[in-house]
């Protein structure tokens, strides 16, 4: 016969295998982690790798031909163009004096890199507004109506 203390004891265990279900492991499955050193989260990288190194020259060089390919497929006319060169222009002067005490400083290279994202958006804007030089409407066209 069974003891009271006993019963509860075998009551109590089978409620706590019906509340909290065992796992079974099998122990050869079970292999130690390698140390590893910490990896950084998509979260906290803010910047694809291939961007890092994009160069303030290697920026300027695709910059001059973004502009050499939308005058050359008309989505910028000559006058845009010449617009953006100027200011290219302004940014060669900017990098020429700052290498001028023969040391960049990371303010000076921070400017240079403001000013070419703008000139960026510049190309960008230009490339993308309507003065495309491929569309010329004819002079007679009319304004399609709205119903």
């Amino acid at each position: 016969m069974i003891s009271g203390a006993a019963l509860s004891m075998m009551i109590c265990a089978g409620v706590m295998a019906q509340t909290t279900p065992q796992k079974q492991v099998n122990p050869a499955a079970i292999q130690p982690k390698p140390a590893t050193a910490p990896v950084a989260t998509p979260a906290t990288t803010t910047i694809p790798d291939e961007k890092q190194k994009n160069t303030i020259p290697e920026r300027q060089e695709n910059q001059q031909d973004r502009v050499a390919n939308g005058v050359k497929s008309g989505e910028l006319t000559p006058k845009e163009a010449e617009h953006i060169e100027k200011r290219e222009a302004a940014i060669q002067k900017e990098k020429k004096e700052a290498k001028k005490d023969g040391i960049v400083t990371g303010e000076e290279k921070k400017e240079i890199k403001k000013d070419q994202k703008h000139a960026s958006k510049a190309i960008h804007e230009q490339k993308h507004d309507d003065q495309n030089m491929n569309e010329k409407k004819a002079p007679d066209a009319k304004p399609e109506e709205t119903k």
